[in-house]
């Protein structure tokens, strides 16, 4: 009955987001940085949406998909916390110190590795759809992805206006800037962010079934 209505495309990637976020979810794991890991990444999978549906620049990026590439887009931060917690100790001590670097920078310079590259390897050995492996690998780095795929250019938008819109002042360092050239490339202007900000904000509030689902109150 869920496949008629909603389709199977949508199906598969609900029932895939939910195993990871029930994958992911146990006891030792510190639950400040739990709840606010999943409610960037619903903050970013809802913005995706958003996006997908209004930005076909380069080609047209189904919106189930571009939830799930959002909600999974760090699923390599929560691989550090849960299963590598020596090295997310070492990462987070350097965080406190450096206010200037983004996440991914500290991660290379800590541990010769970031967390879009452990994203992207658990992804394959999961075998993910190719899309949400882009999703995954590219997020940071759009322009490096060699199939053309614009979920990588959704993603890494959708994360900082997820970012513009949540993050409070003292995370405000971690959000970055859009260059020019890419706004250019995907034909976003910045009136279009200020819509799609105001856009998240009301759609963000309608998720709260999911983050139930997640166990996040």
């Amino acid at each position: 009955h869920a496949v008629v209505i909603v389709g199977l495309e949508a199906i598969k990637n609900l029932v895939l987001s939910a195993s990871v976020l029930d994958m992911f979810k146990g006891e030792g794991i510190n639950q400040e940085f739990q709840e606010g890991f999943w409610r960037h990444s619903l903050a970013v999978a809802v913005c995706a949406r958003i996006l997908a549906h209004n930005v076909k620049a380069h080609g047209l990026v189904s919106t189930d998909s571009a939830f799930s590439g959002g909600l999974l887009h760090d699923i390599g931060k929560m691989v550090l916390a849960c299963f590598l917690r020596e090295e997310h100790e070492r990462f987070e001590e350097e965080r406190l110190k450096d206010r200037e670097s983004q996440t991914f920078e500290i991660e290379e310079r800590v541990l010769g590795y970031n967390h879009a590259q452990i994203g992207s390897i658990l992804a394959t050995q999961w075998k993910l759809p190719q899309r949400l492996i882009e999703a995954i690998t590219y997020h940071h780095h759009p322009q490096l992805s060699e199939t053309g795929d614009p979920i990588a250019y959704i993603i890494h938008v959708a994360n900082h206006i997820a970012k513009l819109v949540f993050y409070n002042s003292e995370e405000r360092y971690l959000i970055g800037t859009l260059p020019t050239k890419l706004l250019d490339y995907m034909k976003i202007t910045p009136a279009d962010i200020e819509t799609f900000k105001n856009t998240l904000r009301e759609e963000y509030l309608k998720a709260e079934t999911f983050m139930r689902m997640a166990g996040v109150r």
